[in-house]
């Protein structure tokens, strides 16, 4: 899905998280190509992933203009609609130039109170 030296950007929807589980098998669908252009989608959260800043920031700006026509509203604080190379994205940072995910030092007592939660109840 991310290539090396992609360019990124994110669209965080307003209103738009909902509670459901979906079945593995379903995960293909919650992306879209088109392109040359994924734009997977995690409940209200957009990432959009190209090869060049100016092919992201042309399909982030036609990804909003169709999300306000329909209704949709985004959150200007959450979301990074400028292309870029390194950027954090649920709970995680990623760098396409050195294909590195790394888990935010922010989150990590998060990730390890969950853990030990997890560990308990088997």
């Amino acid at each position: 899905m991310i290539q090396r030296n992609d360019y990124l950007t994110i669209i965080d929807l307003q209103n738009a998280f909902l509670h459901v589980l979906i079945k593995t098998s379903s995960h293909q669908y919650l992306q879209f190509h088109r392109e040359g252009v994924c734009i997977p989608a995690y409940l209200n959260n957009l990432i959009i992933i190209t090869s060049s800043p100016e092919k992201a920031r042309l399909q982030t700006e036609a990804v909003l203009s169709k999300l306000c026509l329909l209704g949709f509203l985004y959150k200007p604080a959450k979301s990074y609609l400028i292309p870029t190379q390194i950027l954090n994205h649920l709970r995680f940072n990623i760098n396409t130039t050195t294909m590195r995910l790394s888990l935010l030092k922010s989150k990590r007592p998060d990730i390890c109170r969950e853990a030990a939660i997890l560990q308990r109840k088997q």
